[in-house]
């Protein structure tokens, strides 16, 4: 069932690439203009004599924290949050946030991320989170909604302490990334004074964004069987309580989603598989063994 009406959707939903370019509501264009106005104002106004364009953001973020807040929920809650990430992120909204900022500068491997860098990766993930916690018949919390939104944001942040090139063969890696990316992403959260229930769902999703691919990677190969696989999800189920499976899951589809591969957004779909089993069997399964 999720399958299915997540690839109705899809048929709905145009190339992020492509949505990108889209108009911003007139009211989010107005409350942008203001924010970006007022951090313009600070920066001349705090007596370092530069320029606005040479201020760096960290000199003035902690007065419009508060601000920065509120237009970023604003944004995460847009149907297509890309638009409006794109235009903070070339203004230099996020060089407070090193690891979120430097994304764009990340190479990844071209073989699963032709699309090219972790930022341009990281807004089709947004879009595609967008989409399908609307889109999907699974009912989230407002808090879970929000959760994905900011894990989608921040999933892969951790690939900017770990990105290298691996010597044996040249390819781009990024091990453990998603380990690496809790603590930056706690931090940003903690500075954005972001609700707990909120920052616990976005943590999870940074810290175990890759499991369920990995999870339905080896059930595939044969390396786990059916119970196994089962076994598998529990633990997983339980690595994140309180937070819940549902909004991982989809966060994760929006993660396979996110990426300009050939395969058709159907197949990418088929491909999130697991998604759509856990949460219509193998949730079934762990409440009934727990």
């Amino acid at each position: 069932m999720v399958v299915a009406v997540a690839a109705n959707q899809m048929d709905k939903l145009a190339d992020p690439v492509m949505l990108r370019g889209a108009a911003l509501p007139t009211s989010l264009v107005i409350e942008q203009s203001q924010f970006l106005a007022q951090i313009a104002q600070q920066a001349l106004t705090c007596g370092t004599g530069l320029t606005t364009n040479q201020i760096t953001f960290e000199r003035i973020s902690r007065d419009i924290i508060p601000q920065l807040k509120s237009t970023l929920d604003t944004v995460l809650a847009a149907v297509k949050p890309s638009i409006a990430l794109e235009q903070m992120q070339n203004f230099g909204i996020f060089r407070e946030f090193g690891e979120l900022d430097n994304l764009a500068k990340i190479p990844q491997d071209p073989i699963w991320h032709p699309e090219g860098t972790a930022w341009v990766h990281t807004m089709m993930v947004v879009d595609y989170a967008a989409m399908l916690s609307r889109s999907l018949p699974i009912k989230l919390s407002p808090d879970e909604r929000q959760g994905i939104m900011w894990g989608a944001l921040l999933h892969d942040i951790g690939k900017s302490l770990t990105t290298q090139t691996r010597n044996s063969d040249g390819r781009i890696i990024s091990p453990k990334h998603e380990e690496a990316g809790v603590e930056p992403a706690r931090a940003i959260l903690e500075l954005l004074e972001i609700a707990p229930e909120v920052a616990r769902v976005a943590c999870a999703i940074v810290r175990e964004h890759m499991a369920p691919p990995a999870l339905f990677r080896e059930l595939c190969r044969g390396q786990l069987n059916p119970e196994s696989y089962a076994r598998a999800v529990s633990r997983l189920a339980k690595r994140i309580e309180p937070v819940r499976l549902e909004p991982l899951l989809i966060a994760a589809m929006a993660d396979r989603l996110g990426r300009s591969t050939p395969e058709s957004p159907h197949s990418k779909i088929a491909f999130s598989r697991p998604m759509a089993e856990i949460l219509e069997v193998s949730i079934t399964e762990f409440n009934n063994h727990n």
